[in-house]
């Protein structure tokens, strides 16, 4: 019954197309429909309303030839992702990202993360800190 909460909360979001638990590892996988915007917060906030948190929030993004490195932004879909502290690499094909803000992660791990995205929020409006995620490789 469990997953099946977070499966349906999930399978409820505009934009999702299919939601798969395991239970086996506690991972979710979802899939997104092509032709709709995702919003990440959206989807951590489904699994919050069915009860659960999240340990870790990953996201495949394709890349053509990109380089990256500490603070750079990309922009995609209206929401801006801020790398924090990545090898500095170009990036091609996909990728997979990891997702540091507060509900994306466990505890422990945000605690690590906290000052590094403190510091690169500084001077940011509420709402560009509303369309931005800070992500990592």
């Amino acid at each position: 019954m469990c997953s099946f909460a977070v499966q349906s909360e999930l399978e409820r979001l505009p934009f999702v197309e299919q939601a798969t638990l395991n239970l086996n590892t506690n991972v979710a996988e979802v899939l997104f429909k092509t032709d709709q915007k995702v919003n990440i917060r959206e989807v951590v906030d489904a699994v919050y309303k069915a009860g659960f948190s999240v340990g870790y929030t990953e996201a495949v993004f394709i890349f053509d030839q990109q380089t990256v490195s500490d603070q750079f932004i990309f922009s995609y879909e209206g929401f801006n992702y801020q790398f924090l502290k990545p090898a500095q690499e170009v990036l091609n094909g996909k990728t997979t990202l990891k997702f540091l803000d507060k509900k994306f992660l466990r505890k422990k791990a945000y605690t690590f993360w906290a000052p590094f995205i403190k510091n690169s929020s500084q001077g940011k409006t509420k709402a560009d800190l509303e369309t931005l995620y800070h992500v990592t490789l």
